[in-house]
């Protein structure tokens, strides 16, 4: 039986064609920060906090029988590493480089199969053999970082669970990122070549929305300092402080945030706001479990 034909009819496999997967924010996280707003769990200044986050990272390279060693090598990991290593240490994450391993598998190289919860927005499943290769490379605590690059992935380039309140440990293999080969640094995708790519994953992981989420309706990403803003397309410009999407609202579209579509070499930061998310998420979601 495959994962597709016991799902319900409220859940299904979509067909993905953006930068990133994700198309909303995923109910049961947002439940967390309403719920903790008033007490200022999530949303409390870090100033003078100590409890720098450790979290080590896993690589996992699937690839083609006939691909050559210079596919997604170690060194091209260690280099896309180092990137997320020197992005997050700014923000109080300190990155720890586990295992890379390289799976030689025609079938498991292309991830073809999304199963995914549209609540929560979230994969919940793939082919038996994808699965069992996500179970079989999965290690450590709900805490440890698993990134998954593939040959091709069916619709999109990249896509991330976000951290799940209560997820059973029977699921953690399904925590977890997964991008296309070619948003490596030094790939051929368009706009995308810098490594930016997994910082931008990551930051779902971490607990981060788009900052265009909700358009110029609503919470948006509920974080009070990236301006609303709608959808920035990767088109190889940098307008900062120049493009409003949502001209009725304050600030301009944050294009240079890691949370943005823009292209690669253009995003740089993440505010004082997301920060704050980040660590508390990690704190109020995934530490010890």
């Amino acid at each position: 039986m495959t994962a597709a034909s016991y799902l319900p009819q409220t859940l299904r496999t979509r067909s993905l064609d953006s930068e990133c997967g994700i198309k909303g924010a995923p109910s049961s996280l947002i439940g967390v920060i309403e719920q903790r707003r008033d007490n200022d769990l999530l949303y409390r200044s870090l100033e003078g906090r100590n409890d720098k986050i450790q979290v080590t990272a896993h690589f996992h390279v699937a690839v083609f029988s006939n691909s050559t060693a210079d596919t997604a090598s170690n060194e091209t990991i260690k280099k896309q590493f180092q990137i997320l290593k020197d992005t997050y240490a700014r923000y109080g994450i300190s990155l720890n480089l586990g295992s890379i391993s390289r799976e030689i598998n025609d079938t498991i190289a292309v991830l073809s199969v999304w199963n995914q919860n549209e609540a929560e927005d979230e994969i919940i499943g793939s082919s038996a053999e994808t699965e069992d290769y996500w179970k079989r490379t999965r290690t450590g605590s709900y805490e440890a970082l698993h990134i998954y690059y593939y040959e091709n992935i069916v619709g999109t380039a990249a896509f991330c669970n976000f951290a799940k309140p209560n997820r059973a440990k029977s699921e953690y293999f399904l925590d977890a990122c997964h991008l296309r080969i070619n948003v490596l640094p030094g790939g051929s995708a368009p706009y995308r070549f810098y490594g930016t790519s997994a910082v931008h994953e990551v930051g779902h992981w971490f607990g981060l929305f788009h900052t265009f989420e909700g358009g110029c309706e609503g919470e948006g990403d509920y974080i009070d300092d990236t301006p609303a803003q709608t959808v920035t397309s990767a088109n190889g410009t940098c307008p900062i402080g120049t493009k409003d999407t949502c001209p009725d609202l304050p600030g301009t579209d944050m294009v240079n945030n890691y949370m943005d579509y823009t292209a690669d070499p253009c995003r740089d930061t993440f505010t004082p706001g997301q920060y704050s998310r980040m660590h508390n998420v990690f704190w109020a979601v995934r530490a010890g479990k």
